[in-house]
């Protein structure tokens, strides 16, 4: 019988806490003022790849390959705000670039976006608004 490994929660717990402080810092010292531009790919792209290193393997397995164009396309938004110059354009790339990269971290803890019912994809929205704050 193979052994089963994981990570004790409080670890867990630790790691999210760190890679959340050092993701304010990034922010706070990327994004001058309320400017967004090439920052948003930035910021995005850090926060998913941490993400995604925090969740592992186990989470990467977890993810259905049906939501895997969640990520990809949350860069692509938040790297549209570099080239848009009407204000509700920006803003709406980054509600939808935020939008998109909250499902793909929802993803990595199991839940599905793209094959999911309508209830439960609303459910795992608010989950992951209120893990946040």
């Amino acid at each position: 019988m193979a052994a089963v490994t994981t990570v004790p929660v409080r670890s867990s717990r630790r790691r999210i806490l760190l890679a959340s402080l050092a993701g304010g810092v990034l922010f706070d010292i990327v994004v001058p003022g309320s400017a967004a531009g090439i920052n948003a790919l930035l910021v995005v792209g850090v926060f998913l790849a941490v993400a995604f290193l925090l969740a592992g393997r186990d989470g990467i397995a977890r993810m259905d390959p049906a939501d895997a164009w969640l990520a990809p396309a949350a860069l692509v938004l938040a790297g549209l705000v570099a080239i848009r110059s009407d204000d509700w354009l920006v803003l709406w790339d980054l509600v939808f670039a935020a939008a998109l990269a909250a499902g793909a971290i929802g993803c990595l803890a199991g839940g599905r976006i793209t094959r999911g019912a309508l209830l439960r994809v609303i459910e795992l929205a608010v989950g992951v608004v209120i893990s946040s704050a």
